[in-house]
């Protein structure tokens, strides 16, 4: 296999490790305005995948290596609200890595980082992806709806609220809690998605 390029121009922007038994994925922060496949873009790397059509707001750089060693390389690119990388950005879970993007969510298998699909969980912006306990299914944190998904990219359930959901998202063992922009707290039944706005204190 030829030997993938680096990010060398954003080692600063190293936003998020995950690590498998085999494996190290990194990801990061990118600028926006990536256009493939251009000599001048900030970001290298192997494959470019567009989620969106028109101008990317979000660009995230991935790699994966195997004791130091590049093995592949992609950037995500999309439109809508604009999204970084954080906490609950992605996660890993076995050959795969669920990454938040944009409006989207995707699945990369490990270590090809081949796209196994995309899905827009949000009409603006995916703020955060979160597993749910002994499920496979996981729950997205979107600006206006919080969903349920499954691990082959369906969507389950999604609700909304009054306002944007900037708070934080917790996952509990039967319902998921999140607050608006005006502190109003929201519950959301794990199974069916049903909503309740919580009275406040």
């Amino acid at each position: 296999m030829a030997e993938v390029s680096v990010f060398t121009h954003i080692r600063e922007r190293l936003a998020m490790i995950l690590n498998t038994s085999a494996y190290t994925v990194e990801l990061f922060d990118g600028h926006t305005g990536y256009v493939p496949p251009s000599t001048d873009n900030a970001i290298r790397c192997d494959r470019a995948y567009s989620l969106s059509d028109g101008i990317s707001s979000t660009t995230h750089g991935i790699r994966v290596t195997a004791d130091g060693r590049p093995i592949a390389s992609v950037v995500l690119l999309a439109g809508g609200g604009a999204s970084g990388i954080h906490d609950n950005s992605a996660f890993v879970r076995a050959d795969a890595l669920f990454v938040a993007v944009g409006p989207f969510v995707v699945r990369l298998a490990i270590p090809s980082l081949d796209l196994l699909w995309s899905v827009e969980t949000d009409e603006a912006t995916c703020f955060g992806i979160h597993p749910i306990p002994e499920s496979t299914d996981f729950i997205s944190h979107g600006e206006l709806s919080i969903a349920r998904v499954t691990d082959d990219g369906c969507i389950i359930w999604s609700g909304s609220g009054a306002d944007i959901f900037t708070g934080e998202l917790t996952v509990l063992s039967h319902e998921v809690r999140v607050a608006d922009f005006e502190g109003r707290c929201y519950t959301f039944a794990l199974i069916t998605g049903v909503s309740k706005l919580l009275p406040l204190e």
